[in-house]
This record gives C-alpha cells, structure tokens and sequence, in this order.
C-alpha cells in the first residue's frame, strides 16, 4: 500500500534517506550512522530495504562498515548530483579511510582499561569472552592484544594478560583533592555527590597504591579572594607544591567559571599534571584549552549521551508512550537530555510518543529551600534550630549539628521541589496511554515512587520508571537508573597524573568521555 509522499520505490526512498544523513554528518565530528534498524524507521522502509541501500552506499565508497563498531560515513563522501540507487555502484572506494579493525578494537580495550572496568592488578577476561564482548575473531583480537602489550598496556601472563600495576617509585607519592565550594554552608562536605566523589578518588589511590591529600577551597567575596582549608575544619591553610605530590585533581568547581579559572591557575604553575572532572561539559573545556600541556579534561555524560541510553532501553522494553518528567527545565541538562530522548522516539516511528511534564522552576537544594520558607509562612527554620540549640545538651548540639546544614538545604529543599512537582504526576497518570515515566533524576523519582504508592499504582506493574544518577536511594528503591561512572572518570584521571596510557590521551587532546551505563532493577516492565 503507498502513501502520500511514498510514490518512489522503497530502495530509492531509503537511498535518498541516507543521503540526507550523510550530507548532515559531513561537518559533523561524529561519522556515525544510527542502527539500520534505526534508519529503517526514519525512512519508512522495511529493515532488508536499507540492508539493500547501505550495500549500495559502501560498494560506493560513501559509508564504512565495521562489525562490533557500527556504519560510518567515510570522510570524502560527497553525493554525486543525480545520483540514484542504480549508479551509486560506479563511484570509487578509498580503501584506507578507516584504520584496520585490530587497531580499533585496540583503542577499545585501551578506553575500557581506562575507565576502570579493568583495572590495575586484574586479569583481562579469556579470549573467548573478550571475542564475545568486542565481536571480533580471535586473529583480530589476538592482534590487538599484541599491539597493547608492545606498547606496556597490558602485560602476558601464564593464562592471557593482565593490567599491570603502578611503578613502585611512585608508591611513597601522592595527588592533591582540590574540592572547590561555592558557599559556606558546604564547606564540610554535606552533599553525598562530594563525598562520593572523595571516597572514589581514595578508592582509585590506595588500588594505585599512592597517597591522597584533600583541600576544601571556598571563594570569599569580602576581600576577593579564593582561601583553603583542611577538611571538615575552619582552620585555613596556605596551599603550595611539595616535591612528593605527583599532580592534582579538581572536582566541580563551583557554579562560576570565574571560580574554576581561579583553582586552575593556581596549579598550573606547579607544572604538573591536573585532572578535571568536566560536570559542566563545554564551558570548562574552553576556559582549560589555553593550559592542554598539563591539563587532562574528563567529561560525565550529563546530556545527550545518557539520554540516548536511557529512551532507548525505554523502547527495548516496549515502552510506546512515556512521559519526561522534570521541574528544572530552566537548565540546558534538562533541555538536552529531553531533546535527545524526543528524537529516538521521534527515529522508534509514528507510534512512539514522548510527553514532556515540565516546570521551570529549580537550580539546585539552595533555591528550593528559599522557596520552602516561603511557603511555611515566612518563618526561619534555621531560628528555629538555632534557638532549640541553646537548651539542648552538649551532647545532642555536637553531634546534631553536623548534620544541619544538610538537613536545611538538602531534605527542605528536596520537599519544596516535590510538593511542585506533584501536579506533573498527575497529568502523567491521568494520561492513560503512558506506560514509563523518565524522570530528570533520582530526587524526581523517589518523589514519583512515593506518589504512585500512595495512589495504589504499581511500579513497574502499573508504571514503569527510570532515572538517572544511581543515587543510593535508587539502590534501596531497586529504580533502574544511569550510572555516570565517577569511579571510571576518576581512575582515568589517576592514570593520567601518574603517567599510564599517557599516549592514548594525549592523541585525543588530553580529553576523555567518559562511558556510563544503565543500573537495570526492574523498576521497568517489558512489554513484549
């Protein structure tokens, strides 16, 4: 049956769908085609039609296909004007365009030994499940391997390789934990995401085997200036280089630039190696660009990436109809996070569909606690406590008041931004076709949990839901959620400062993507 549109044939609507696609990619950074499946829906043909078409494009020159990697666009593709299906035949193919399997699938393992899902002192798997797990043939990857070990990734052993450790000369240094604060009520570490972040950074160290020191800096707008001090005190310190410090890692560093440039020139003149944690994705590269030599830039997957992941195990499980569900859609996270979502469902086909249930309201805790003043009559919690303090027991003072600061900002805040959220729950459940709801983060989720349960809906009987950040209240909820790897991001880092897979960097501009990956709990029912 034809349709308005689809007069052509099927062969040379999805030639002329590919086209499109590789015009697009041609200036674009990433060469990488979607899944034929994928590009089967965008063009409305059936999956063996764009088998057929894709066959014509690579015996033309204009795509690669690398098994275990995906369909590429070769870089001189150009459409030829009046080209169809018939003489894509004809054009010529550049054999040399893409680099021999062995040698891709030896910067993946490479990527993978860097983010830590081998890391130093482990055995690599057997071949077999290696062969399994990069769909290569044993020669490719036996190859691979060789070209590793020729270069001291990995080392033989009696039984296949392993990740070698740390040099023991660089087992009596240590690194330097830069924790930047953007306002004093952090300064002891009250959010868990910061003290996740120093527990991953002394988790990689004692593996390497190396020493670790961590300083809070807090930036003072009285006398303009960025002080430091020692963890979970007020006492300032003055801050400078020592010969057993084999470099430094900066964690996000404050909601300012300005504040990030300030930590980064600092150590830059240390002359040695910084590794940054990028939370903030291009903003922080650009303000690092001009110091490349010591800097090693590592990126989470706060937007479009993990959102691709996230829509598409949605559509694996069946999920037709979802909901996106965020109260900070002010934020350009939020924004990019839902716009690639849209767009795998908008490539699923016509009967895929994404509401999106948003508000543009929240920044962060400190905002929301601002506005759940407000909202109990204008009375100060913080007097309240203040004023409980002064008849309460030492005892109870001292070991309460570490917690407050918490408490405040993070539990109140937290009940402000649900409490507005719950109109979004709602009109979500109301419409009946919603199978899933992707929420913007844990906070969101657990708020989505407790909503549901008390509306007698099962998740995922009822409703499904999938988040992102892997929370330690996602893993006590068993939410299905996106991990960003720290842990990954943070062994990459230690790797960098102490020298190992220097090369690998330093060919990428000394920057790294992180990969992260879905925490399934079967908080998402599947449907088919």
């Amino acid at each position: 049956m034809q349709t308005a549109g689809r007069s052509e044939p099927p062969l040379s609507r999805a030639v002329q769908s590919l086209d499109k696609r590789i015009a697009a990619l041609s200036k674009s950074a990433d060469k990488r085609l979607p899944s034929q499946i994928e590009l089967a829906h965008e063009a409305g043909v059936s999956p063996t039609t764009m088998a057929k078409a894709l066959s014509h494009l690579k015996a033309a020159g204009k795509i690669s296909c690398i098994r275990g990697w995906g369909i590429y666009v070769r870089p001189d593709a150009k459409a030829p004007a009046g080209a169809s299906h018939h003489s894509l035949q004809q054009q010529p193919v550049e054999p040399k365009a893409f680099p021999a399997l062995w040698k891709k699938i030896a910067d993946k393992i490479e990527h993978d030994i860097i983010s830590n899902k081998y890391p130093g002192k482990d055995r690599l798997p057997i071949l077999k499940e290696m062969q399994y797990r990069y769909g290569v043939s044993a020669a490719t990857l036996k190859k691979a391997l060789h070209s590793l070990e020729s270069r001291g990734i990995i080392v033989p052993q009696k039984k296949g390789y392993m990740v070698p450790q740390i040099s023991s000369e660089l087992a009596y240094k240590r690194i330097v934990l830069l924790i930047a604060l953007d306002h004093p009520s952090r300064q002891f570490f009250k959010e868990s995401q910061t003290t996740r972040y120093i527990r991953a950074v002394e988790v990689a160290c004692n593996k390497a085997n190396i020493g670790i020191t961590v300083i809070s800096s807090l930036y003072e707008e009285e006398h303009d200036a960025v002080e430091y001090y020692q963890p979970g005190t007020k006492k300032k310190i003055r801050f400078e280089d020592a010969d057993d410090v084999l470099g430094y890692v900066i964690s996000r560093a404050g909601r300012t630039t300005g504040l990030f440039e300030r930590h980064l020139r600092h150590v830059i003149h240390f002359k040695k190696p910084v590794g940054i944690l990028d939370f903030e994705g291009t903003s922080l590269i650009a303000v690092a660009e001009q110091y490349r030599k010591y800097i090693g830039m590592f990126t989470l997957p706060v937007d479009k990436a993990c959102a691709h992941d996230v829509a598409r195990f949605a559509i694996k499980k069946g999920h037709t109809h979802c909901a996106f569900i965020s109260p900070y859609h002010k934020y350009s996270w939020s924004k990019e996070r839902y716009k690639e979502c849209q767009r795998l469902f908008d490539i699923a086909g016509k009967d895929h569909r994404l509401t999106l249930f948003s508000l543009p309201l929240f920044e962060n805790t400190r905002t929301s606690f601002e506005q759940a003043e407000k909202f109990f009559s204008g009375k100060s919690i913080e007097n309240a406590w203040r004023k409980w303090q002064q008849s309460a027991p030492v005892a109870y003072r001292n070991h309460l008041d570490s917690m407050f600061s918490w408490i405040l900002h993070k539990s109140y805040g937290t009940a402000e931004v649900l409490r507005q959220t719950a109109p979004l729950f709602e009109k979500a459940l109301s419409d009946h076709r919603i199978t899933c709801w992707i929420t913007a983060n844990d906070i969101i989720a657990m708020g989505a949990l407790d909503f549901l349960a008390a509306r007698v809906q099962g998740v995922p009987d009822d409703i499904s839901i999938i988040s992102f950040d892997d929370s330690v209240d996602a893993v006590e909820k068993r939410l299905t959620s996106f991990n960003f790897n720290v842990q990954g991001a943070v062994n990459a880092m230690i790797n960098f400062i102490t020298g190992r897979n220097i090369d690998y960097l330093s060919r990428r501009g000394n920057r790294f993507t992180i990969e992260g990956f879905i925490i399934d709990r079967n908080s998402v029912k599947t449907l088919r």
